[in-house]
């Protein structure tokens, strides 16, 4: 990856950030952090992080969101490292709110296209021999251009808790689902 790659990445990233900033602010969110992409201990690499942000919504649902700047109209899912799915899938299927942030640079128009996306949701297809998804295929999940994730989550009326949009709705006043 060059330099200029990784500028945009770090930029996109920044303003991810600033959307989690935001939505800290509304009171979507208690808590979050930026992870460093790889962990050490005692100053030795141990292994990868997972996803770029690990995040705690109101009312105690966990969070992660993977972001990817790309050159082109076309992310490849090899880009999303193993320990970045494995952190994004056990948060899904837990019923977290796990996000793939992705942004397509096209240098040729200058345009620059963000989408935010339930990483459940995200539509891979295979071109050639590799799964991939296109900035088209995510239309319908354009970030706001405050970056804003209200759109992808719901708040309870009775408690307040804050999840992603799905078919089950936890509450306090529905009991512990265990």
């Amino acid at each position: 990856m060059g330099h200029a790659s990784r500028e945009a990445g770090k930029q996109f990233e920044q303003r991810v950030q600033n959307a989690l900033v935001a939505a800290t602010q509304a009171g979507l969110l208690l808590w979050w952090t930026h992870q460093q992409p790889i962990v050490t201990m005692h100053g030795k690499r141990i292994g990868q992080s997972g996803a770029d942000f690990a995040l705690i919504t109101r009312g105690g649902i966990a969070g992660a969101v993977e972001c990817k700047s790309v050159r082109g109209l076309r992310l490849m899912r090899e880009a999303i490292q193993p320990e970045q799915a494995r952190h994004l899938n056990a948060v899904s299927k837990g019923g977290g709110l796990a996000l793939l942030a992705a942004e397509f640079r096209c240098e040729e128009t200058g345009i620059v296209s963000a989408h935010l996306i339930p990483w459940k949701e995200v539509p891979w297809a295979v071109a050639r021999t590799a799964e991939s998804v296109t900035r088209d295929a995510l239309a319908r999940w354009k970030m706001r251009p405050d970056g804003s994730i209200a759109a992808l989550v719901r708040a309870c009326p009775s408690c307040n808790t804050v999840e992603p949009l799905g078919p089950i709705l936890r509450c306090c006043h529905g009991g512990i689902p265990f």
